[in-house]
């Protein structure tokens, strides 16, 4: 009787997991694994999306800077600095928007009616010629530009645009209405940012 009783209270340490118990165990690895991937998968994509931001952000500041120091470089003078952003090739460019080369142009005739019917600069990118410094942005940020349309509440999207800043303010110039907005978001969807140009020349991250 002694030996029955202690049989049936005894704990055979040797006795394994049983099958619950590893299922259990695993589904918890499983679901701690996942989170994790999830969480760091984010926290890679925020950092890809402020380190573009910072990109965009900088170049828009820089000509924006050089229009402030109203930099000359050699026999053409340079009447303006901007940025080209474009969607399809995923670009920004820092330009220099010339005038007429051989010429000592003045800001007001950088502005005006040169006396042949057309302006002398045309406060856009038109190419090599003018480029300064190019800058592809990652391919898991997705770019959507944005301009107003008939007021605030009317916004459309392109493709492409020119941010143009004219000395010696500088004033912001373009080809659409401003504010002017640069999106930039994460393949996800999950983490946008947004860039805003006034007229004014003042560049926001709200």
């Amino acid at each position: 009787m002694f030996f029955r009783i202690s049989t049936l209270f005894s704990h055979d340490k040797r006795r394994g997991f049983s099958l619950i118990e590893i299922m259990i165990v695993l589904s918890v690895t499983f679901l701690l694994s996942g989170a994790l991937l999830f969480y760091r998968r984010s926290a890679d994509d925020q950092l890809l999306l402020f380190r573009e931001r910072a990109v965009l952000f900088g170049m828009l500041q820089r000509a924006k800077s050089l229009a402030i120091k109203k930099l000359n470089d050699g026999p053409a003078l340079t009447c303006a600095f901007g940025v080209h952003i474009d969607v399809s090739q995923r670009e920004l460019i820092l330009f220099k928007d010339k005038g007429d080369v051989g010429g000592s142009l003045d800001v007001f005739q950088c502005r005006h009616n040169n006396g042949r019917g057309s302006y002398i600069n045309n406060f856009q990118y038109d190419g090599n010629t003018e480029k300064m410094d190019r800058y592809v942005l990652d391919p898991q940020i997705a770019v959507i530009l944005a301009a107003q349309s008939g007021g605030p509440s009317h916004e459309f999207l392109i493709n492409a645009f020119d941010v143009v800043f004219v000395p010696p303010d500088p004033v912001a110039t373009s080809t659409y209405a401003f504010p002017l907005s640069v999106t930039l978001k994460t393949a996800s969807g999950n983490h946008e940012a947004i860039t805003l140009i006034s007229e004014a020349g003042q560049i926001t991250s709200p």
